[in-house]
């Protein structure tokens, strides 16, 4: 039986390097950046949060995500499909994951910040996005990760309130080398990152500075 399991794995193997040798991942691969469906939060919280549109901070060309080697040594790259940049896909799926925490979300403009911004009578609060990593390296596997730095602002004097790095990590077979598979180990990264900003959103540390910069001021009842 063991024999018989191990002249399978060599099978698999040697069909891997094969369909990799022949260049079906050589060159560019295009995929879509998705992610899965967001776990119910039962513990509903409430305010409201700005989201300013999260930044790639990562350096050279920003449409590469990642790179592809085949068992002979060639080199080909894994790059964003569409014209959608991760700024913008972050930016989206973090204002899901707030609503899905329950609180309310208005995207603000990349310079709102300061009591003359226009922002600063809409919301009281801002959430930034830094995105440090976003890549995935590959051959007979796929292995992607992801690493957003989160900062929440009062959206007035812009003082640092609340800060969270989120990290994923996904991992897939390249059984032929297809765009699905490739898109795979990205979807279980992002998930896992959205899953620690669900924690986070619902957490009293991250709620208590959105609801304490969202309630009014306090009444002077001095007569």
């Amino acid at each position: 039986m063991r024999a018989l399991l191990e002249s399978f794995q060599l099978a698999c193997s040697t069909f891997i390097t094969v369909v990799l040798l022949s260049g079906c991942v050589w060159g560019v691969n295009k995929v879509e950046i998705t992610r899965g469906p967001l776990n119910p939060n039962h513990d509903k919280k409430e305010g409201i949060v700005g989201v300013r549109t999260f930044i790639d901070a990562r350096k050279g060309n920003l449409r590469k995500i990642g790179t592809v080697y085949s068992a002979a040594g060639a080199v080909g790259s894994v790059e964003l499909k569409g014209n959608t940049g991760l700024g913008d896909i972050f930016t989206a799926y973090m204002v899901e994951t707030l609503e899905n925490a329950g609180y309310k979300t208005v995207i603000v403009d990349p310079a709102s910040t300061g009591p003359n911004s226009s922002s600063s009578d809409k919301v009281p609060v801002i959430l930034d996005g830094l995105i440090t990593e976003f890549w995935e390296n590959s051959m007979v596997k796929a292995w992607s990760r992801v690493e957003v730095n989160l900062l929440l602002s009062d959206a007035i004097n812009g003082d640092v309130l609340w800060t969270k790095t989120i990290y994923g990590y996904g991992e897939s077979t390249l059984w032929i080398g297809v765009q699905s598979e490739f898109e795979d180990s990205i979807r279980q990264a992002i998930d896992e990152a959205l899953r620690q900003a669900s924690a986070a959103f619902v957490s009293d540390a991250f709620s208590e500075k959105v609801n304490k910069t969202n309630a009014p001021p306090a009444q002077n009842t001095t007569q």
